[in-house]
């Protein structure tokens, strides 16, 4: 196992980067659907039906808000128009959705990557099971809440001949992605938050198969600036969401006939060797 020495910069988002994944990790305690090394072979059909339950709560609640979110984009209001040089650096990434013709039923696109990720770490509390896509923007969420507003955390998906359509997260100095969409980055001094694999831990960018897929396109869902705070609160569900989560999961959780449609991967890791990170004060970091 090689040891890699970081600056101090690099060594706390390593470290909130760890802290977010266990505590994704004990969130999700029955597994991922389209993870069948993920939990006992006797449990991954459990962990499937929980996911799909996940999934499909959270899709019904998107039909409920992304309509109005794309008329503020159009109409150039919203958190959805800020550019990403803004104060408080969120934005939304997914054009295509939010620039479309409002005519079109676009409400029908129910797995928009801009669901509440406050709102997917409430409802995988309660099943216990998510996908990347979930996963992914809990970490995303948490990050936010914990770093300080000098680094950024980012929603991502990632599209490449190895791995397609992993979602994961990114953090890094604010500076490292101040252009964004519209110039160069710097991933050098990124973070990559993955916590899916079943060895899930925070790494550098170069060390993830990121770094090296030639292939790869990513895809910036969400970016926003750290608030530094050590308390998340998550997005709380009303009595009768929260009602109807619980009957869909005793609906299907043991229901053989419900069969959500995951490809079915097993990927201990998704990162390149086998690197352990230790603080070295003496590196600058910009």
């Amino acid at each position: 196992m090689g040891v890699a020495k970081v600056g101090p910069k690099t060594k706390y988002l390593l470290d909130t980067g760890e802290r977010v994944i266990l505590e994704i990790r004990n969130l999700r305690s029955n597994g991922s659907g389209n993870q069948q090394g993920s939990v006992a072979h006797g449990q991954y059909a459990r962990a499937k039906r929980l996911s799909g339950v996940t999934e499909e709560f959270i899709a019904e609640s998107n039909k409920t808000w992304l309509p109005p979110m794309r008329t503020q984009w159009l109409n150039g209001a919203g958190d959805a128009r800020k550019s990403p040089n803004a104060k408080g650096m969120k934005f939304v990434g997914q054009q295509d959705y939010l620039n479309s013709d409002p005519t079109h039923q676009d409400a029908d696109n129910d797995d928009f990557p801009s669901s509440r990720p406050k709102r997917i770490y409430e409802v995988v509390k309660i099943t216990g099971a998510g996908v990347c896509d979930h996963l992914g923007a809990i970490a995303y969420a948490l990050c936010r809440q914990y770093l300080s507003g000098e680094y950024f955390a980012a929603w991502v998906g990632v599209s490449s001949d190895r791995v397609c359509d992993h979602t994961l997260c990114i953090t890094g100095p604010v500076a490292s992605i101040d252009k964004i969409g519209t110039g160069t980055t710097d991933p050098s001094k990124w973070v990559i938050v993955d916590a899916w694999p079943i060895n899930a831990k925070a790494v550098k960018y170069e060390d993830h198969f990121l770094h090296k897929d030639a292939t790869k396109q990513i895809i910036w869902y969400i970016v926003a600036q750290g608030k530094g705070k050590q308390v998340f609160s998550p997005s709380k569900m009303n009595p009768a969401e929260l009602d109807a989560l619980k009957l869909s999961m005793a609906a299907n959780e043991k229901n053989a006939h419900y069969k959500p449609d995951y490809p079915n991967y097993n990927c201990d890791v998704l990162w390149d060797g086998d690197t352990d990170y230790e603080l070295d004060n003496t590196i600058l970091e910009q």
